[in-house]
């Protein structure tokens, strides 16, 4: 942080403010939360985003006027860069959601910078938290705004910029996109920021290829904090782990480690994993477990194995083959709509049937793919 004077582009914001704020004025009549469904949308988190550095008073109007039908999506990256995207989306069950709605909502991205950085544009200082800090800002031509905030030191001004906004729209942390670019412990110590703000964090997807299996297994450690779990790394060969795992979702690339106990102690909706050296014999075990009851979260898994045997595969489960010519659809993420045409039906001692999807015969085929109906 530096001292300074706050930027002379913060009359233009006022002025822009003082458009707001009449607008409000001229109803005052109204309710306020009626007078906020008639803002447009698209436009509004990023007018919010700039207003709120202009003074105490913009801040207050703009929190006011923020309507209870819209949740704020907060995502943490850290990598070479540290940023924070902002999206307002509406909230769960008041609007249909959608993969494709939800990359059109309104977006405003901050990035903190080094002090030292070169600037592209004239550095402007803003007040915050009684604080005078350098910024420039760019509007793109559909309104979404990119601040880019200049301090000393990267994670201190993620921290201070990410509770400042979480704050103010009285929002949590959605989600991170995180690596050990500056620091090994870099992964393990913004997870553990987090969680010492909130209980625990919605998607983290963790992206590294240096990373050491120190610091994997610190990471693996916290995983259960996390109800989407996503994370690409490159262990050892002689990488072994045991954790615990019963959230939503898990995927795992280069999951050569992970062995029949791993996949034990791993209860969630949707189990993801690439590389795994899993025999047809250990799956099969695996099978017999759900049979009898085991892993009620269960409800997809999409495993790379060894080369499946279909004798040991469904040795002993009384398997049934899917009826020739029948299509069955199941849902995926987003609403997604998968078609099946082959495989083997299997049921568990409360009559909920699963399908093991597998053409038969010679197919040769190191794709376990398993769905719960």
């Amino acid at each position: 942080m530096i001292g300074g004077k706050v930027g002379d582009d913060v009359e233009i914001m006022k002025k822009r403010l003082s458009l707001l704020i009449a607008f409000v004025a001229a109803r005052s009549s109204s309710n306020l939360s009626s007078v906020c469904c008639l803002i447009p949308r698209s436009p509004f988190l990023s007018l919010c985003i700039i207003l709120i550095f202009c003074s105490q008073k913009s801040m207050r109007i703009c929190k006011t006027l923020r309507r209870k039908s819209i949740k704020i999506y907060t995502e943490i990256g850290y990598f070479s860069i540290a940023c924070i995207t902002i999206r307002e989306i509406f909230q769960e069950g008041l609007y249909p959601w959608s993969e494709e709605w939800f990359a059109q909502a309104q977006t405003s991205e901050i990035n903190i910078r080094k002090h030292s950085e070169e600037t592209k544009g004239i550095r402007k200082l803003v007040r915050i938290e009684g604080y005078n800090v350098p910024v420039t800002k760019k509007i793109d031509e559909n309104g979404e705004v990119e601040l880019n905030f200049y301090l000393y030191e990267k994670f201190d001004g993620l921290k201070f910029l990410a509770e400042f906004f979480t704050r103010f729209f009285n929002s949590s942390i959605d989600e991170i996109q995180i690596s050990s670019d500056e620091y090994p412990d870099q992964i393990r110590k913004t997870i553990d920021w987090i969680l010492s703000k909130q209980e625990s964090i919605p998607v983290s997807h963790i992206e590294d290829d240096q990373i050491t299996d120190e610091h994997i297994r610190a990471v693996l450690n916290v995983s259960n904090f996390v109800n989407n779990f996503f994370i690409s790394v490159k262990p050892t060969d002689s990488f072994t782990h045991q954790f615990i795992f019963n959230r939503d979702v898990l995927s795992i690339t280069n999951a050569f480690w992970i062995n029949l106990q791993n996949l034990f102690n791993v209860d969630c909706r949707l189990i993801q994993m690439e590389g795994t050296r899993l025999t047809s014999q250990e799956m099969n075990w695996y099978l017999r477990h759900w049979m009898n009851g085991a892993f009620p979260r269960v409800k997809v898994i999409n495993i790379d194995m060894e080369e499946i045997n279909l004798h040991s595969l469904l040795a002993d489960l009384n398997a049934m083959v899917f009826p020739e010519g029948e299509e069955r659809v199941y849902k995926l993420e987003g609403n997604e709509e998968y078609g099946m045409h082959y495989g083997f039906d299997i049921t568990r001692n409360d009559g909920t049937v699963a399908t093991i999807e597998h053409e038969g015969g010679d197919i040769v085929s190191k794709r376990f793919f398993f769905v719960v109906w």
